[in-house]
């Protein structure tokens, strides 16, 4: 069966994992004072974000642009993946980018075999 890609979009990916002690309802709650003002943090708060595991991962972004060695925190690390996030340039550029979205149909019949969209968002939560 011969198939064509009819349709493809490419973007960029950017994917932050968590591992923490701190139940959901408080992580959450420090990972938006982390992103929209840093330094309001308190001693307490910094603490429990730095005892996180946090790990970034990106697809789609030059790898020039950020040196990852260069931060020194981990409140840097979910800052500067805010701040990726917002660049919207950084975000428009076709340079560097990956498929995010494709449609395959047969070519024989025109029938759409299968569609696939990485970008949907992923939203999911864990308690113990």
């Amino acid at each position: 069966m011969e198939n064509l890609i009819q349709k493809i979009t490419y973007g960029k990916v950017g994917l932050i994992t968590l591992e923490s002690s701190v139940n959901s309802v408080n992580l959450k709650s420090l990972l938006e004072q982390a992103i929209t003002d840093a330094s309001k943090l308190t001693n307490d708060q910094k603490k429990k974000i730095e005892g996180a595991t946090i790990q970034v991962y990106y697809a789609g972004l030059n790898n020039n642009w950020h040196d990852e060695n260069a931060l020194n925190s981990k409140i840097e690390k979910i800052k500067y993946f805010s701040d990726a996030a917002k660049n919207i340039e950084l975000m428009k550029s076709t340079f560097y980018s990956i498929p995010t979205f494709f449609e395959m149909y047969n070519l024989k019949d025109n029938t759409k075999l299968k569609s696939v969209n990485i970008m949907e968002k992923l939203e999911f939560k864990l308690s113990y």
